[in-house]
């Protein structure tokens, strides 16, 4: 038997090769080499830049990105370490710095290994020109325009990959906007030299013929063909832009008359380099009624109903009337609205009105007509009107009439991306107006308000708020203006922790009676809890009054946020801290951010 055995094994040589194989792969698990064992544990640190670069660092250094990795063995760890130096010059070239020098000693300890990288970037690239050359059609015109300018690098810049790629995107965009649709970009490199830490920027553009618009064409659309050609961005031989028909889709969105809007342009109907373009408008329906309700503390419970014609005629006049009733405040409001010079954003509006007003000891009402001319985009509003008004009213122990004819200017001005959820934005109003008592005006005067609200995110879910409002209004009497002329303070949108107009100065009955100046500010912290829920603490200070050496009264509280689509709920319980007592109010709000 052990005669057979033996040939057996010799004779089969299949085991052999079997058991050198084994021994193989235990030698491949470190069993036979000590110093190939599997990493106990990979540490890696940088050091020496910061930011973007810092980040960009960590992603492309292999083994800062393997550092966790079971299987990896000290043969692979010293490979990868010395593919550092490499990796980092790759990081930091986006950022200009393309000759940075990396020290950095690997260790082995009990724990395993540990590594200390300290990255020196050295001297930033530095842009030292920038060529854009043009060949093809557009050679001639393009040249003209200095096209280098969409680069965004002035000589002397550092050089950045990011930039550089939106400006390439920007140039290309650019170009297409002056008609010229078929364009690429032949060439585009960066030549560096290290050694004089100086870059070279070359482009090589290749156009084709400049293309340009042609007749616009529509059919019925229920508007004077005259008027609606005014909303165009673009007349027929500008040269081809898609910029311009987006714009002249969202402008026609935006007029109101439409309820759908395509704007198409015929590329087969293309002729001498002239496209056509044809408009789908489909009217929308003329008459738009809604109906709200709400709640407000200033205001009590409200409701309102609203009627809306937005095509009275071909020449695209809209009427518009309002119906509010509350606890406080009952009033009706009709708008007659005429499109002229640029109807995108030019309006005469005339509108005529009567409010009811009245709050602790004061009433007023008003009847007022009024003559607007409005311009309004994106940006801003800029008003100027003449307003004739007759108010009559009683005022604690005062009743009056004022009869006034009141040319105002107003302008608004708001910078944020979301006017309803704003992250940062700003807003700012002023009002002027004023009377001469020879001009169908019981009173001269002049009267100026101020108005600015700052909202800024410094930390993720963090919002801070600003407020403020200065008012002064010169006049012989403030006892010749009536209440809807005068200023008052405190409520939901003003000094929180007091009622709605109970702050100024008050009569020998102890009504407030309003006054001459006005000065509010307002500094608030938000909580972001989720997309919906927020949390707030606010401080307020301000008041209304005859003499700039009143004292400001002051509310402190916290408030809960409610974020809904058309706006946010404000609930905010505030102490005024300058009544005695301290007494606490409950301030309920609905509306915008800005």
């Amino acid at each position: 038997m052990k005669t057979a055995l033996g040939k057996w094994r010799i004779g089969q040589p299949g085991v052999f090769w079997l058991v050198l194989l084994c021994l193989a792969w235990w030698g491949s698990c470190g069993l036979f080499w000590p110093g190939e064992l599997w990493a106990a544990q990979l540490r890696v640190s940088f050091s020496g830049v910061k930011g973007e670069q810092y980040e960009n660092v960590l992603a492309r250094v292999a083994l800062y990105q393997q550092r966790d990795n079971p299987r990896l063995t000290a043969r692979e760890i010293r490979r990868l370490h010395g593919r550092v130096p490499v990796e980092v010059a790759e990081a930091l070239a986006p950022f200009g710095y393309f000759s940075p020098l990396v020290s950095g000693k690997l260790e082995q300890d009990q724990e395993g290994w540990r590594v200390d990288y300290v990255i020196d970037p050295g001297l930033p690239v530095l842009v030292s020109g920038i060529v854009v050359e043009v060949s093809g059609p557009g050679n001639l015109q393009l040249t003209e325009l200095d096209l280098s300018h969409y680069i965004p690098f002035r000589s002397g810049d550092i050089f950045y990959t990011p930039l550089y790629e939106q400006g390439k995107k920007k140039l290309l965009s650019k170009v297409r906007e002056l008609g010229f649709i078929k364009v690429r970009l032949l060439e585009h490199e960066v030549q560096v030299y290290k050694a004089e830490h100086r870059a070279e920027i070359r482009l090589h553009l290749e156009t084709g013929p400049q293309f340009l618009f042609g007749e616009t064409r529509f059919g019925w659309t229920g508007i004077d063909p005259e008027l609606l050609a005014r909303y165009f961005p673009h007349a027929a031989g500008d040269p081809y832009s898609l910029r311009r028909l987006v714009a002249l889709q969202s402008t026609l969105n935006e007029s109101g008359y439409f309820s759908d809007v395509q704007v198409i342009p015929l590329f087969d109907e293309t002729l001498d380099l002239h496209i056509p373009i044809a408009l789908s408008l489909t009217p929308g329906p003329v008459n738009r009624y809604s109906f709200g309700l709400g709640y407000g503390t200033d205001t009590g419970a409200r409701g309102s109903v609203e009627w809306r014609n937005r095509l009275l005629n071909s020449r695209g006049h809209q009427v518009r009337s309002s119906l509010q009733l509350s606890e406080n405040i009952r009033g009706l409001e009709v708008n007659y609205e005429i499109p002229i010079a640029d109807p995108r954003t030019d309006r005469l509006v005339v509108s005529s009105s009567w409010v009811d007003e009245q709050w602790d000891e004061t009433r007023t009402e008003l009847l007022s007509g009024v003559v607007a001319l409005q311009r309004k985009d994106k940006m801003q509003q800029v008003v100027g009107s003449l307003e004739l008004r007759d108010e009559s009213y009683d005022v604690g122990v005062t009743r009056g009439h004022g009869y006034f004819l009141l040319p105002t200017f107003s302008w608004v001005s708001i910078l944020a991306k979301d006017r309803i959820v704003t992250r940062d934005g700003l807003r700012l109003s002023l009002i002027l107006r004023g009377a001469e008592q020879n001009l169908l005006s019981d009173a001269t005067f002049l009267q100026g308000r101020l108005g600015a609200k700052l909202i800024v995110s410094p930390f993720e879910n963090w919002r801070f708020l600003g407020r403020f409002a200065l008012g002064a209004t010169v006049v012989d009497e403030i006892d010749a203006l009536p209440p809807s002329l005068r200023f008052y303070s405190g409520g939901d949108q003003s000094v929180r922790g007091y009622g709605h107009k109970s702050l100024g100065p008050v009569d020998r009955s102890g009504a407030v009676i309003g006054g001459r100046y006005l000065l509010e500010g307002s500094a608030e912290l938000e909580r972001l809890l989720d997309q919906r829920w927020s949390v707030a603490a606010f401080y307020d200070a301000g008041n209304a009054m005859d003499d700039l050496d009143v004292r400001l009264a002051q509310g402190l509280g916290l408030g809960v946020r409610i974020q809904l689509p058309f706006g946010r709920i404000s609930i905010d319980l505030a102490t005024a801290l300058s009544e005695s007592g301290h007494p606490l109010r409950l301030h309920v709000s609905l509306g915008a951010d800005l």
